[in-house]
């Protein structure tokens, strides 16, 4: 069964930079890392976030007014390439 995961990109490294901040107080098991090859971005960072924390992290990022890019689902297995999070338009 292929690994999923879900990474959050920025427009700017200070904008990923005050969302690791932001969120250092929630329980989240979330961590900044490179953006994947496979996707573009201004910033070179990006948050690692887990398939059952997405949700919240994505109503903690509106209602907070993070600066986020786009918010992306990987397949470690490669088996499918990274696509733009449908569920980030409808929180």
């Amino acid at each position: 069964m292929p690994t999923e995961y879900y990474v959050i990109t920025f427009h700017s490294t200070f904008a990923a930079l005050q969302f690791e901040k932001t969120t250092k107080d929630q329980s989240w098991p979330i961590r900044l890392v490179p953006v994947p090859r496979q996707i573009s971005s201004s910033c070179g960072l990006a948050m690692r976030v887990s398939p059952s924390h997405i949700a919240a992290v994505a109503e903690f990022c509106t209602h907070t007014e993070l600066d986020i890019d786009t918010i992306y689902h990987i397949f470690d297995d490669k088996s499918k390439p990274p696509q733009p999070w449908a569920g980030w338009e409808q929180v």
